[in-house]
């Protein structure tokens, strides 16, 4: 690559983080700002604002709940997703492409017809979750899923599996052997 362009490709690639890192510097500036009126820069900067937000009880009760419902959705697909993923790459690897089109799905469908799908879904039968915080956990493990499945199905792909299910029974052999002598 020659100097042009190796210099053409920075340029490229710095002026793709300003754009991309200004809406976020303008809104941080704005946020501390005591005022900003007319002029293009503001009047001063304090804490005030970060301060009464994190001493108000109704911020940290939402973050809270936001952070609990977000670690469940987490636990929940790594509970289900993972073992899931195991199996078929041990056992089912024919069985890769057809996970690979289910995964597909909350993509290909609407999100406003998914979600009036889950609340169907969701509303009725012997679990009526409407109302609670377990909707929101069964909707972000939706669409969670096919990120995390994509993710953790590529690198089950990229180490040998069965030579390590192989070594690890080699491995319970050899402690069970060792434990009855």
């Amino acid at each position: 690559m020659s100097q042009a362009e190796l210099l053409w490709h920075r340029s490229v690639v710095v002026m793709l983080l300003v754009v991309l890192l200004l809406p976020l510097a303008a809104t941080l500036v704005y946020a501390l700002s005591s005022s900003w009126g007319a002029t293009i820069l503001p009047q001063g900067f304090e804490l005030k604002w970060f301060l009464d937000l994190w001493r108000d009880p109704r911020f940290l009760t939402a973050l809270g709940h936001s952070l609990l419902i977000c670690l469940g959705a987490l636990l929940l697909s790594a509970l289900l997703v993972l073992p899931v993923i195991f199996i078929i790459a041990y056992f089912f690897p024919w069985l890769d492409g057809v996970m690979n089109i289910f995964i597909l799905l909350p993509f290909a469908v609407p999100p406003i017809v998914s979600s009036v799908g889950l609340l169907q879904l969701y509303s009725d039968g012997p679990l009526a979750l409407t109302g609670t915080p377990w909707i929101l956990i069964g909707c972000y493990f939706t669409l969670m899923l096919p990120f995390m499945y994509r993710a953790v199905s590529n690198n089950m792909q990229a180490i040998n599996l069965h030579s390590l299910m192989d070594a690890a029974h080699l491995l319970h052999r050899y402690l069970h052997i060792r434990e009855e002598a």
